[in-house]
């Protein structure tokens, strides 16, 4: 099923009705256990959804920069780096848009950088993005 809605993927619905299909079946063991993960709250909407997007893209954009930085040589290493160097700029440059001051853009990118390096999770990093707001 596909969504039109900008705040519903495609794998929350499924995912939706994956667990809806599973409270519907009869009882065949005396305990049912379902997680439900990626559902999406069409009510979280607008700047904090969209500012998490930027934030989730710019981790995954710097993961992307890492693994590449630490590769074994190839061809076309240098171009991909090339590319890799705009897309952070671009996330980057979004990103100091909606912060508050220079040091607050500053906190948020160190952070990103040490979740990317895995020494802090997403759920960390957005608590201190959204703690101290942007």
């Amino acid at each position: 099923m596909t969504s039109k809605s900008p705040y519903v993927k495609n794998t929350e619905i499924k995912t939706y009705f994956i667990c809806f299909f599973a409270l519907e079946q009869p009882y065949k063991t005396s305990f049912l256990r379902i997680k439900i993960t990626n559902v999406a709250n069409p009510l979280k909407k607008g700047k904090e959804y969209e500012d998490m997007d930027i934030l989730r893209g710019y981790v995954e954009a710097v993961k992307r920069n890492m693994e590449t930085m630490n590769a074994s040589d190839y061809d076309g290493k240098e171009e991909d780096l090339r590319r890799q160097q705009e897309e952070l700029e671009r996330y980057e440059q979004r990103l100091k848009e909606k912060s508050a001051s220079a040091d607050r853009f500053d906190q948020v990118v160190d952070a990103a950088v040490d979740c990317a390096a895995g020494d802090i999770s997403f759920s960390q990093l957005e608590h201190m993005y959204q703690q101290k707001g942007s």
